[in-house]
């Protein structure tokens, strides 16, 4: 028995019955991104509820919003049936549920850092679905009643049954994060005046090693540090220079 086939036949059972329904949320993904291995990935976004989307005499019981993991695959499309999967098909898994709400206007977020992803699926997407319990017309009830009608029997009592609906808000292809170009450390004033004086030592040697009264001056290009000494050998006075690059 396929998927979508066996929920069906659940809501039979439990005397519930699938309608249609119409967008009445809004919703979408502010993050959906795996890393290189897909193994773990980071979802975020938020979700609204707006309107009870059944019409007539119909009416929302409540309204529970899910995001569900699943493989990128033409075979696989988002459903809101899939939120009642409860390990039939290993590749589909619900990995946020909200709160149920019982009327419309509420918002909610959702941020979902280092999530497990499904294993061994290289390409999955993330759907924002809702379900929503609804109580409408026994329609069965209502053909019987007009039926007592004409035969001059008062009209049957008929009171609302269970139904359920549901609806797809949104989806996102999970993306590969983009690895962060790692930030180069500054070189200050005195780091670079600290590495001139080394490198001043090694180009002049004992000259510079032995002399007194040393200062350094550094200036600061767009690339580099260009930086002139002056110090006292002896009895005279010596004068040269060093270039530090930046990273």
């Amino acid at each position: 028995m396929g998927r979508l086939t066996a929920i069906a036949a659940a809501l039979v059972v439990f005397g519930w019955s699938a309608t249609g329904a119409s967008a009445s949320s809004t919703g979408n993904f502010t993050k959906a991104t795996t890393d290189p291995t897909w193994t773990t990935g980071d979802v975020a976004g938020s979700v609204r509820w707006d309107s009870c989307p059944v019409t007539g005499e119909s009416k929302c019981v409540y309204w529970k919003p899910f995001v569900l993991l699943q493989p990128a695959l033409p075979s696989y499309s988002c459903a809101w049936e899939d939120a009642w999967d409860d390990g039939g098909d290993r590749n589909i898994r619900a990995i946020w549920a909200g709160a149920t709400r019982t009327s419309p206007g509420a918002d909610e977020s959702f941020d979902l850092p280092n999530t497990p992803l499904l294993a061994g699926v290289q390409g999955q997407r993330v759907c924002l679905v809702a379900i929503i319990p609804t109580k409408i017309p026994d329609q069965a009830c209502i053909s019987q009643s007009k039926v007592f009608e004409q035969l001059g029997y008062p009209p049957l009592d008929c009171p609302l049954k269970d139904g359920l609906t549901g609806e797809v808000i949104g989806q996102s292809l999970l993306t590969e994060k983009v690895a962060e170009e790692p930030t180069p450390p500054t070189l200050t004033l005195a780091k670079a005046t600290a590495i001139a004086k080394g490198r001043l030592a090694k180009k002049y040697g004992r000259s510079w090693s032995t002399g007194s009264k040393k200062t350094v001056s550094c200036q600061e290009k767009s690339a580099l540090f260009v930086c002139s000494a002056k110090w006292k050998y002896k009895t005279k006075t010596r004068r040269g220079s060093v270039l530090v690059y930046k990273p």
